[in-house]
């Protein structure tokens, strides 16, 4: 009898939320910005999470050295979060992760497509912000010239150009590779410490309006629940033989997947089986290639090592005398 009270009661209170918010979409915008707010311009996009970072717009407003510096920041923590993905696939050979990540690009190319939000006015762009600092050239700048040039103000021709808003592919992305390092590679501390740089991304974000509150929300809810089939097709991708694959492939039910895959798909289908390992082809291929240079050290080592016996028996012979360091025990 408790449960259906308190499933009751639930409903009633998300229901409470959901009419305030209905009623007055502009809540959460007043509410955060006090008295300071007394009418809001409905005719352009309203964001609360831009109230909440004021102070620290108007700081990277009057200081773009800071606006770039976190925009690197920023990169190198994108950049890492894909070697990583790059370094578990290839070399480690588990691709649960890459298909993860390549599932919410494709996902928020797709949400690119069909609905375009324009930046915010108050956007403050960055040469060094990923994917800008591949084309801006501020990073041949800092790797040829050892300089750090400054983003003018809007950009080089002053305006803006159109990205991909929603969702925040860099929310998303290391959100992904927390989870990963924290659950399944069972590095919490790495996982952690992924989180607050996360939390820091997303206040940076904010603060230079380079993607809205509902960007950010989004990019994390597709990380931690929308991804969930991609990573488990990855996974048995990584352990499957090629039998298997088209065995699975043949008898899935494509549509009713599509459509249906979190309540159709079977729990343990892509599951791993104890003690099954990844292969991981460009590992065993390094490791196959060191072990044959090592052979060949210790055959060419070995060759050198009788032959400067042979000649050490051949001065002997002669009555002559070979230096110290030519003593073949010294190489054995």
């Amino acid at each position: 009898m408790l449960r259906p009270v308190i499933v009751i009661f639930v409903i009633l209170s998300v229901s409470q939320v959901g009419l305030l918010v209905e009623n007055n979409p502009t809540r959460g915008y007043k509410d955060v910005g006090g008295a300071s707010v007394d009418t809001v311009d409905t005719s352009q996009i309203v964001d609360t999470g831009f109230v909440l970072t004021t102070r620290l717009h108007v700081f990277f407003t009057n200081n773009q050295f800071w606006v770039d510096v976190g925009a690197l920041l920023n990169t190198l923590l994108v950049a890492g979060c894909q070697i990583y993905a790059a370094y578990m696939s290839f070399w480690v050979g588990d691709h649960g992760l890459m298909f993860r990540i390549l599932f919410a690009a494709s996902l928020r190319s797709f949400c690119g497509w069909f609905t375009y939000l324009p930046a915010s006015t108050e956007y403050l762009p960055s040469h060094y912000d990923f994917p800008d600092v591949m084309t801006s050239g501020a990073l041949e700048s800092m790797l040829f010239s050892f300089s750090f040039p400054l983003t003018p103000a809007g950009g080089v021709s002053g305006t803006v150009p159109p990205f991909v808003s929603f969702f925040s592919g860099h929310v998303a992305n290391a959100v992904m590779v927390a989870n990963f390092t924290y659950l399944r590679r069972n590095n919490k501390l790495a996982g952690k410490i992924l989180h607050v740089l996360n939390a820091l991304q997303v206040i940076r974000l904010l603060a230079t309006r380079g993607h809205y509150s509902i960007d950010i929300i989004v990019g994390w809810i597709v990380a931690v629940y929308v991804s969930n089939p991609a990573e488990r097709l990855g996974t048995y991708f990584s352990r499957a033989t090629s039998e298997d694959m088209q065995q699975w492939a043949w008898e899935k039910d494509w549509v009713a997947d599509l459509m249906y895959m979190e309540v159709n798909g079977k729990k343990n289908e892509w599951d791993v089986k104890k003690g099954e390992e990844p292969t991981a082809p460009l590992k065993d291929f390094a490791q196959r290639a060191r072990h044959q240079a090592v052979e060949r050290m210790t055959m060419f080592k070995t060759m050198r090592l009788l032959q400067l016996q042979d000649f050490q028996k051949a001065v002997a012979e002669r009555g002559l005398k070979m230096p110290n360091w030519l003593n073949s025990s010294r190489f054995e």
